[in-house]
């Protein structure tokens, strides 16, 4: 196999399994969760992004962030507790595994982009031996979010675009208290997945 090859599955294989670090283990421990507080921390994210303070993220800023916004789920791996429903679930588990394999691919390609710095569609000796492998994933990672996050594909981050949780949050509230429990977020999440399946049933 040539070296470039080589090379190249080497980094790849070194980004996909990076993609499948943990998140903090207690992220889904904050009940009940607040969602004026929520919407706060969100605004200060935004405003410690929004370096030029022109009310949006640039790819630029997004990428010099030290914690870029990503609200990323835990790990990819399923608790032991849910894995007997998730195995009867075939079409969430299908949904998922696209869902990945679709990451994994953007991920690679933000990772050749990098590596890639003559553009020339290969990666030399000379291009892996100057890469930090830890920034190129990073860097990576911040790439395929911010586009993942930019929904109208404009280079640029809305508040809008960026406020899913918190919407979701507002739908989960059935009480209008201004707090979700967790049987809140059960229940919304619940009453969504049977929305979804009887949407593609019929």
């Amino acid at each position: 196999m040539p070296t470039k090859s080589k090379t190249l599955i080497t980094i790849l294989l070194a980004v996909s399994a990076g993609t499948a670090a943990a998140a903090p283990s207690g992220a889904e421990d904050r009940f009940p969760i607040s969602i004026d507080a929520a919407e706060t921390r969100l605004q200060e994210r935004l405003a410690a992004l929004d370096t030029d303070g022109s009310e949006t993220i640039s790819l630029s800023e997004y990428e010099q962030a030290d914690t870029p916004l990503t609200h990323r789920r835990k790990p990819m791996q399923r608790r032991h507790r849910g894995e007997g429903r998730a195995r009867h679930d075939g079409a969430r588990h299908v949904q998922h595994a696209e869902r990945m394999q679709a990451h994994r691919e953007a991920m690679q390609a933000e990772v050749f982009a990098i590596m890639d710095s003559d553009g020339d569609g290969a990666i030399s000796e000379s291009e892996h031996a100057a890469a930090d492998r830890r920034e190129v994933r990073s860097l990576a990672m911040k790439r395929t979010m911010f586009k993942r996050l930019d929904e109208d594909a404009d280079g640029l981050l809305q508040f809008s675009e960026l406020s899913a949780r918190l919407d979701k949050l507002r739908a989960a509230d059935s009480d209008g208290d201004g707090q979700v429990t967790r049987e809140e977020m059960r229940a919304h999440r619940l009453e969504r997945r049977n929305a979804a399946e009887a949407s593609s049933n019929g």
